[in-house]
This record gives C-alpha cells, sequence and structure tokens, in this order.
C-alpha cells in the first residue's frame, strides 16, 4: 500500500479517537489493600452499570490487569454479550474508557491504523460493536488471534 495513504489513515484515526481526560496518571506512593480497592470499583461499576458480582469481579480483574499491563506477555480480553438490543453494552465500554490507562474508542479500525497506534500510544482499546467489525473487516479478525502483539484490550 502506499505509504502516505497509511500516514494519512492513521491520522484520521487518531483524530476521531474518543479520549480519556485521565491523561498520564502518577503511581500511588503508599501500598494499596487489594480487596478494598477491588470492592470499591464493584461499587462504583454497579453504580453505573446493572451486572451480577460476578461479572463485576470480573470486570474490576480486568481493569485492575490493565493498570499492570506492562509486565504481561498477553491480555485477556472482555466481551460483553446480550440477546436483547439496548441492554447497557455501550454503557459498559463508556465506564471503562474512565477506569483504564491511556483509553480509545474505535469503531472504524483498519488493520494497519491499529498496529501504528498501538505501538504509539499502547492504548487500552474499546470497541464497541466488535463482532460487527470483525465481519466487515476480516484483517482485523486476524489480527485479534496474533498472540505476539501486547495490547490492552476490551472487545465489545
Amino acid at each position: 500500500m502506499d505509504l502516505e495513504f497509511l500516514k494519512d489513515e492513521f491520522r484520521v484515526f487518531i483524530s476521531t479517537e474518543e479520549k480519556s481526560d485521565a491523561g498520564d496518571v502518577e503511581p500511588w506512593p503508599d501500598p494499596v489493600d487489594t480487596k478494598v480497592l477491588l470492592t470499591e470499583l464493584m461499587t462504583q461499576l454497579k453504580r453505573y452499570i446493572v451486572v451480577y458480582d460476578d461479572g463485576a469481579v470480573i470486570i474490576a480483574l480486568w481493569v485492575m490487569f490493565a493498570w499492570v499491563h506492562d509486565i504481561a506477555v498477553h491480555s485477556p480480553l472482555v466481551v460483553f454479550n446480550s440477546a436483547e438490543g439496548d441492554s447497557g453494552k455501550t454503557t459498559a465500554c463508556d465506564v471503562l474508557k474512565f477506569l483504564t490507562p491511556r483509553a480509545h474508542a474505535g469503531d472504524e479500525l483498519t488493520g494497519p491504523s491499529i498496529y501504528r497506534f498501538v505501538d504509539c500510544i499502547r492504548p487500552t482499546l474499546i470497541i464497541d460493536d466488535a463482532d460487527m467489525l470483525f465481519k466487515r473487516k476480516p484483517d482485523l479478525a486476524r489480527l485479534r488471534l496474533r498472540p505476539t502483539r501486547r495490547v490492552y484490550s476490551a472487545i465489545i
């Protein structure tokens, strides 16, 4: 492909991204009680989304993993499924954007742009309606299965 075309596509991709207002976060100087943090995180999740206790634990652990991802080799995916529309999947995505480091939401990603974006920013990707995106763009479905890339991932 033409290099200039890819650069233009990447600029458009970055300019349309929704970014979290959190910015760079300073590490907390004191030790943190993980149980208290997990409990408070679950409380905040339940404040904005309707989820069972087991689901809140899973989401909270995934959020905590996103913050220590730099020492990991693989990323777990969190997937919200529902047989019905208007069940809160998009709201859950919006909540995750405020709880994860360098969160970016995307809906029309391409393989080349996502590789460059991940190498540059190392984001937590929040992809709403990813199942439809993978059907429209099969190159992303192959990219998703490649284990050598270290990507913060939320496929929603």
